[in-house]
């Protein structure tokens, strides 16, 4: 085996992981989605643990593009993909501490159909960029990590939906009821925020490939 073909089974090793990270957290949206729908405490539990596997999983992909630096000095187009590697668990991170806010949130919260309908109405689109970023990453296909944005704004809209109708509550009722929707609030924000880190990964994915910066938000 040659120098080159090393550092390809290196940088292969490397998109495996990062690919096997934005499947968990796929994964773990889908739970926590079914944890909201069945009002599963003890499935909301699980995905808080879980969530110590994706911290060491950015760690891991970190240390891994260090060595590859540090070992092969990557050039150009080599470079760009380890620093989106990079890039791409950070945001996969972010996100995923999202969907363990949210599994806190149910686990603390007694379950409303008002709320619950509410929230889970921001997880189609969102498993839906999931979707098309894995694929875009795996097939560097520019055009599918474009349309990303798309379900991005579907969920902006949402937010604003929804944002405007529970601070409307928070203002006219009292006790319980303006503390449900308070929290429901931070909820549907962090679900906001996953969009926006989920078209990050895509501006990432274009970089990779375009060597250029392309805002989609």
């Amino acid at each position: 085996m040659n120098e080159r073909q090393h550092f390809e089974r290196q940088l292969a090793k490397l998109r495996t992981r990062v690919v096997t990270m934005m499947n968990d957290v796929a994964d773990q949206y889908k739970r926590v989605r079914q944890a909201l729908e069945l009002n599963d405490k003890k499935l909301a539990h699980g995905l808080i643990a879980f969530d110590e596997d994706i911290n060491q999983q950015e760690i891991d992909i970190n240390e891994n593009v260090l060595s590859i630096i540090i070992r092969e000095t990557p050039v150009a187009t080599d470079l760009r993909m380890v620093i989106t590697a990079i890039k791409i668990a950070s945001d996969l991170e972010r996100v995923a501490d999202y969907a363990c806010n949210i599994a806190k949130y149910i686990i603390h919260t007694q379950a409303q159909a008002l709320y619950t309908d509410a929230i889970d109405a921001f997880f189609p689109p969102i498993l839906a960029m999931f979707d098309q970023l894995a694929q875009a990453y795996a097939d560097k296909d520019l055009e599918l990590a474009m349309a990303v944005a798309k379900q991005d704004e579907q969920i902006d809209d949402l937010f604003e939906k929804h944002v405007k109708k529970f601070i409307r509550i928070t203002k006219t009722e009292i006790n319980t009821s303006a503390e449900e929707a308070a929290r429901a609030i931070l909820v549907i924000k962090q679900l906001e925020r996953t969009g926006d880190h989920l078209t990050n990964i895509a501006e990432a994915i274009i970089y990779h490939q375009k060597a250029t910066h392309i805002v989609l938000n």
